[in-house]
């Protein structure tokens, strides 16, 4: 995806039709049931162009400058929308840090700790993201950083 492409789908608001059909892409090279190997192929390989082109977005800090602008404009209703279909791009592009650090025994604090997150960026991105520091991902992940860290002293004083 290029940033003149990224601009284009932002103009027009399709920003919701884009990341539905990036996500209709992903979900059906899971769903390979009686494909041949080669149809499989297809569907898995443009899934990764999906992902990649999420995570794309999501990394370059113009197209991260881009979606704030485009965010600030809207009305509050609508930066709401923005700002959840931001987080779905998030969670597509299998960008999310900590995924595979945390074992079974401690998905509840990274659980916790994403669901912190997401209600911390719902209510900081307008105001408080600067893409000229760092990308979405990288923010949102700090972030997320940040939680889990706090979880685990949370959960460290408390009295067993």
């Amino acid at each position: 995806m290029t940033l003149e492409e990224f601009i284009q789908i932002l103009a027009e608001h399709q920003l919701s039709k884009y990341i539905r059909s990036q996500e209709a892409l992903i979900r059906r090279a899971k769903q390979t049931g009686r494909m041949s190997y080669q149809e499989r192929l297809i569907y898995i390989q443009q899934a990764q162009a999906a992902i990649q082109d999420l995570k794309q977005i999501l990394s370059n800090r113009n197209m991260c400058e881009r979606l704030l602008v485009y965010t600030q404009k809207q009305s509050s209703a609508d930066q709401v929308e923005t700002i959840g279909l931001i987080l779905r791009m998030i969670e597509l592009s299998d960008g999310i840090y900590g995924k595979i650090l945390f074992s079974s025994d401690s998905s509840d604090i990274y659980q916790e700790g994403l669901q912190r997150t997401r209600i911390w960026f719902f209510d900081r991105f307008v105001e408080n993201y600067n893409p000229q520091v760092s990308s979405i991902l990288t923010w949102f992940n700090k972030n997320l950083d940040y939680k889990f860290r706090d979880l685990r002293r949370e959960r460290e004083r408390e009295p067993q």
